[in-house]
């Protein structure tokens, strides 16, 4: 369960349709984007893997209709493991 919106405005990194159209912009341009940060999850269920941090980048990959979205595994922001 998500604590806050998804495409809220930060006082850290700008409103989110700033936000938005400037990892738009960069997939229109063909422009490398940072990884999402994905945890594993335990167990063999699906699905794998928890998004972490980098819900607009993924968000906006899928609108524009990319088929891989780079990722890097990372511990959870809590530092424990992931519980499916």
């Amino acid at each position: 369960m998500l604590s806050h919106g998804i495409f809220n405005d930060s006082s850290e990194s700008g409103s989110a349709r700033e936000r938005v159209v400037s990892i738009l912009v960069g997939l229109r341009d063909r422009s490398p984007i940072p990884p999402v940060e994905v945890s594993r999850l335990s167990g063999e269920s699906s699905p794998r893997f928890k998004l972490i941090h980098g819900v607009h980048r993924l968000y906006c990959a899928i609108a524009v209709g990319c088929a891989d979205v780079p990722a890097v595994e990372v511990r959870d922001i809590w530092g424990q493991s992931c519980e499916a």
